[in-house]
C-alpha cells in the first residue's frame, strides 16, 4: 500500500537515468510524438511514453533508441535531431 499524499512511481524506466529531454515534435517522425527521451548510464538511450492512470501516470511504451553506448545526458537540437 500507499502513503496518503503520495503517488507510486510511473514505473522502472532504468537503472541509472542521467539526463531527460522531451521529444519536441520534429527529427525524428511522427512515431516519437509525445516520447521521453533518456540516457540511461551506462547502457544507451530509452525512449518511452507515459499515460493517465487515476492521478498520476504509468509508463506505456518503452524501447531502446541507441545500445552499447555510456550516455550522460540527452538533447534535442533545433532541427530536432537527437
Amino acid at each position: 500500500g500507499g502513503k496518503d499524499g503520495i503517488l507510486p512511481p510511473a514505473g522502472t524506466v532504468s537503472q541509472g537515468p542521467a539526463g531527460l529531454a522531451f521529444y519536441p515534435g520534429t527529427g525524428m517522425g511522427e512515431r516519437f510524438a509525445g516520447t521521453f527521451v533518456h540516457a540511461d548510464f551506462p547502457g544507451g538511450i530509452w525512449a518511452y511514453t507515459v499515460k493517465p492512470q487515476g492521478a498520476s501516470y504509468v509508463v506505456d511504451r518503452k524501447e531502446k533508441i541507441l545500445w552499447n553506448a555510456w550516455p550522460t545526458d540527452v538533447d534535442f537540437g533545433p532541427d530536432g535531431a537527437l
